[in-house]
């Protein structure tokens, strides 16, 4: 028997395959976990679901042997590999659940990795970066990322925009919100429903009120609002909001 034949070899069931044979319902919900797409989350329930079933494997206590080519005598040469011992392997599988899933929630809560997602937009377009020596380094001057952008169609485009009418106070606007919201409205067919317009409608009123607040009218402010007005005024045929 070669190599090869070691690897399709079938291997003998432990103790975890016996003891889920027994279980009636064991293979139903195998047949349902199979039927449906799981999402990460579901994923990670479903695989601590099943090491809970499995035995815990621990390596023996002690040292481990480890024999290494010496790269000069070419001589075999017994190491002892200090790193993999049985307390740094001997983890319950009941510890899955806080170790993997919670970190894997936590993680995916920190950096909302969803182009949808209301936080992980505004941090985008509104949050400020920290340098190295702890000061605060505007970042409105880079662009959005033009991959994001690319992904987006029509509906998740108009959304973002309505989510802006809330972000937005009314005294303020910076170069990077601005050009944001004309990168968003560069993505749209002029052709749009009453329903989505009134989404434009209900930015450009709030973009109104940020430019009637700027003074002097050669502040930025007055500059970016007044054109996003009249774009939203031109492209999209609100002619009435200047």
């Amino acid at each position: 028997m070669d190599d090869q034949d070691l690897f399709l070899k079938k291997c003998l069931p432990v103790l975890g395959d016996q003891q889920h044979s027994l279980n009636p319902d064991a293979s139903n919900e195998d047949k349902q976990l199979e039927q449906i797409s799981l999402d990460a989350q579901q994923y990670l329930l479903s695989v601590r679901k099943e090491a809970l079933s499995y035995p815990c494997v621990l390596l023996p206590d002690g040292e481990l042997p480890y024999i290494a080519t010496s790269p000069n005598t070419r001589d075999n040469t017994l190491i002892l590999n200090t790193y993999q011992t049985t307390s740094d392997l001997q983890i319950p599988a009941n510890s899955f659940d806080p170790l993997c899933l919670q970190k894997f929630l936590d993680t995916s809560d920190k950096h909302c990795n969803n182009a949808t997602h209301e936080k992980f937009w505004k941090n985008i377009c509104f949050n400020e970066q920290i340098s190295k020596n702890g000061i605060k380094a505007s970042i409105d001057s880079k662009p959005l990322n033009i991959k994001l952008l690319s992904a987006l169609n029509k509906k998740k485009t108009l959304q973002i925009l309505d989510w802006f009418c809330t972000w937005l106070c009314s005294s303020e606007i910076t170069n990077k919100q601005a050009y944001s919201i004309f990168l968003l409205l560069m993505r749209l067919d002029p052709l749009l429903s009453n329903k989505e317009l009134y989404i434009l409608r209900s930015l450009s009123r709030k973009l109104i009120d940020i430019r009637n607040s700027s003074d002097p009218r050669n502040s930025p402010e007055y500059v970016y609002t007044n054109i996003l007005i009249s774009i939203i005024s031109t492209t999209f045929g609100q002619q009435d909001l200047v």
